[in-house]
This record gives structure tokens, sequence and C-alpha cells, in this order.
């Protein structure tokens, strides 16, 4: 580490490192960024834009083959970016793997590529005694959704069973179908900061400053030469060391010397003792002995909280350059128990969450996931084996409410509920299910096109709708209209 805050035990609670890797809460990051709460507390990152625009900030994931001097497209198929959710299990305990992961969110690059890139996304979630999350939804480059299915041929297409309460369309006579036959199979001063004293003495000394005697500057019994003008000469002169001075000699590559700020013995914990400030004096980067890192913002209340200007929004970028399929992303932690010991967590128990908060001028702190218009979380699910069997939960808040309500559910078995919290099916609807409201090109279903094979089609008529399913009859497949 070249670089640390700590608190006042001296536990380092901001590092950087010399080969780029930077923790917040941890004083030994393994990856370009780790951010971990202290015992007993979760940490939180906080993004807050502040603009009149519809246009908020967020995290941007990129990668790209090659090197960043020649940077190459992506082939087909390879990862751009990622979120893994992970519980520990007592199996795979480094926090900072994605390996045993509860749940994950995935968005990789479809081909065939043109002049831009075509991606889907994957969610994903762990079974019961299974080491890694399995795909359960697809959304693809052209909007379709599959559920079980990796490659869906229609806007929304189930690789199992459907539950839902009704199927509604424009003609309300889909109702009471039948269940047989072919329909059925479908801060401080710096004197009082000893680590950066002693690391500047430390580095003066790397840099071959000695103190000089006054006969090496050509003072004799006390007395300074003077020259010609009547002024002491500049070379008799001691040497002052000035701001540009110091730092040169910190900037100066030296072994085993390391620039860290502690926490002194009567300051609060989130006293800010590294600080980044404008030409107006404004602090942008900000870090505490707690463990909290603010950028855009002089007192951040979060592990990690970042704010965009007025005007402007703040943006994260994860960018990778290698050429490989796999992209960098996110990983999310959480374990019971302290550091030293940790302990699995019991079901039920929430791993990772993204909130979206807009402000409404009732609750007004943006680093708190309260009043929030949407989440996605992922927890854990029972029961426990080996490894941590996960869920996905995605929420909305409706008008008039304080908090999200959960909307879509994607379990450890891979069934998914819309407005269902156990879904026993592939894909379950507490509700209505709307087919074809709009004029649409109806798929050919033949033996050439099996992916249409099990296809559900409404056309709507001008006094009655007709229902259509792609199926094999007598060996072919066709279209087969349900008689009313």
């Amino acid at each position: 580490m070249k670089f640390a805050v700590k608190d006042a035990s001296g536990n380092m609670k901001i590092a950087a490192s010399a080969n780029g890797t930077f923790g917040i809460g941890t004083g030994t990051p393994v990856r370009a960024l780790e951010v971990r709460g202290a015992d007993g507390t979760g940490p939180y990152g906080a993004f807050t834009t502040i603009r009149n625009s519809a246009f908020a900030g967020g995290f941007v994931f990129s990668h790209a083959r090659g090197t960043s001097a020649i940077p190459a497209p992506l082939s087909a198929g390879d990862r751009i970016g990622s979120m893994f959710f992970k519980a520990y299990d007592g199996q795979y305990n480094n926090p900072s793997q994605q390996d045993s992961s509860a749940a994950s969110i995935e968005v990789f690059t479809e081909g065939p590529f043109s002049t831009y890139s075509p991606g889907f996304i994957t969610f994903s979630t762990t079974p019961t005694g299974v080491k890694d999350p399995v795909e359960r939804l697809r959304v693809t480059s052209t909007g379709n959704v599959g559920i079980g299915s990796t490659s869906p041929s229609e806007k929304l297409e189930v690789a199992g069973k459907v539950k839902a309460t009704a199927f509604i369309g424009d003609g309300s006579q889909l109702t009471n179908l039948p269940t047989g036959g072919s329909w059925g199979s479908i801060t401080g001063t710096i004197s009082s900061q000893l680590d950066l004293q002693n690391a500047l003495n430390a580095k003066q000394n790397t840099l071959g400053y000695v103190p000089e005697s006054v006969a090496a500057k050509g003072i004799a019994n006390g007395y300074a030469s003077l020259d010609a003008t009547g002024k002491v000469p500049t070379s008799q002169l001691p040497s002052v060391e000035t701001t540009a001075t110091i730092i040169t000699k910190i900037a100066a590559p030296t072994d085993s010397v390391a620039l860290a700020i502690q926490q002194g013995p009567t300051e609060a914990a989130t006293t800010v003792k590294l600080a980044v400030k404008d030409s107006s004096g404004n602090t942008k980067i900000a870090a505490t002995p707690s463990g909290t890192f603010g950028i855009g913002t002089g007192t951040p209340a979060r592990t990690l909280e970042v704010r965009g200007a007025d005007g402007t929004g703040p943006y994260g970028a994860f960018t990778t350059i290698r050429s490989s399929a796999f992209a960098g992303g996110f990983i999310f932690s959480h374990a019971r128990g302290t550091s030293g010991v940790p302990a699995p967590l019991s079901a039920g128990d929430r791993i990772g969450s993204l909130f979206f908060k807009a402000y409404d001028g009732q609750y007004t702190n943006p680093s708190q996931q309260d009043s929030s218009a949407a989440s996605i979380e992922v927890f854990t699910e029972a029961p426990f084996s080996t490894y941590s069997p996960g869920y996905i939960v995605f929420s909305t808040s409706p008008s008039g409410a304080k908090d999200p309500v959960e909307r879509l559910r994607v379990t450890s078995s891979g069934n998914v509920g819309i407005g269902s919290n156990a879904p026993s099916q592939k894909l379950e609807v507490a509700g209505g299910v709307k087919i074809n409201t709009a004029t649409l090109s109806q798929p050919i279903c033949d033996d050439a096109n099996p992916s249409t094979r099990g296809t559900i089609w409404i056309t709507q008529g001008a006094t009655d709708d007709t229902v259509e399913v792609c199926v094999k009859v007598g060996g072919t497949l066709q279209w087969k209209k349900l008689p009313w």
C-alpha cells in the first residue's frame, strides 16, 4: 500500500496500492475497487444527481479486446459487465471472487455485429446444492424474453408451465381452455500526523538531504560572507521547503515508504483526513477514518458516496481491456458474524441491492434507501446445503406509496413469479396476461421453423377473435385454431 487513511486504532480504512487496487473499508484490496463494511454494518454506495434533466448518473460497464493503445471489438458471446451477489456459505469464503454466488445479472454481446454492438441480459439464480448460478431469464437484443429458454423466438417464450389467474385479450372468449389433446402439451494539523511526518522524513532522507553545517555554507564563526551588493548569497542560505518540493519528494519512487494519515486521539471518526479541493476550496474527494469515501462530496455518509456537481450526473465507469470473453463487474458479498469469524447467512437475508431514488421533497437524504422509486434485491433462499441458493426481487413504488413493492421474482429453481412471491411453475402470473394487443405479423409455423412450436397467437377480428397454437399435428408443425 502506498497511501492509507487509518482510524484511531491504526486500522486502515482507505487504501491505495501501486498496482491500481483501491480499498474502502479494507487495507488489503485485491480488486480494482473493493468496498467492505465494518463488522456489524453494511457498506452502501450512493450515486446522487442534481440537475434539471431527465437523465441521472449511473454505472457504465465497458469491455474491449486488444490493448488500451489498440482496442479491438468484442466477439459474440463476450461478457460486457456483471453483478454477482455472494452469500457467505463457509465453502468459498473470498468475498471478492464471483464463484459460489447466489445470483447474478450479466450482459453479453450478441451477434451478428454491424456498426454497433447488440447485447442480451441474463438473470441467474443458484439452486440448492449447486455452486454457481444457472440462467433463468434472458432479454435478447430483439426484445424477446425467454424464461427457461436461451433463444426465445417470440416476445415471451416460456420453457415450462405457465400459471396465471387469467388470460386477457380484446376478445375475452379465451377462458376455460380444455386441458386435454394438443392444447395440454403445450482533517488536524500536519504536525499531529505522526505517520505523515515519519513518511516525509523517510522520503527526505532517501533523497540524500542531510543538514548542512554553517561552515559548509561559507559561514565562519557564525557570520555569513556578504557579496558585492551587501547581501548574503543564496548559496549560504538554509534550504526552504515549499509545497512543490515536498510533493516532488513524496512522488519520487521509494521502497517501503507509504503515506498514511491516522485519526487523532480526540478526533471524530467522520473527520475528513484526505481532501482534494477545486480552485474555490470546495472538497471534491474526501476520505474519513471511519472508512467512508466521497467523490463529489466532502461529507460522505456512506461507505462509498458519489455525487455529481449541480447540473451534471455522476457516472461510474468500469472498463475492461483484455482478449477474453469475461469483463469486470460488481460482486456483492454478505456474511453474518465478524471479519475474523464469518458465519453463513440465514434464509431470507439480503445479499445485495440497488435502489433508485427520485427526489420527492419528503425523504431528502439521497444516501438513504427509503422512499425509492424502484429496487433490485437479491436474497438467500432456504434450504441451505453446501452453497447458497438465492432469488432476485424486482420492485417498483406505486403512486402515493413510500417504498417499493415486489412485482417480479426469480426463484433459485428458475421459476418466475409476476405478482406471486412463491411461483410453482416456470411462469406464474397473479393477474391477467394480455397477448397481441397490436397489429403484428404472425410468425411462420412449419417444420422449417421449429422455434415457433408452442407459440400462442391471438388475431383480433371485427366481431370475433381467433386463437391459434403452433403445434405438431400428424407429424407436421402447423397453426391449430382453437374452436369456440
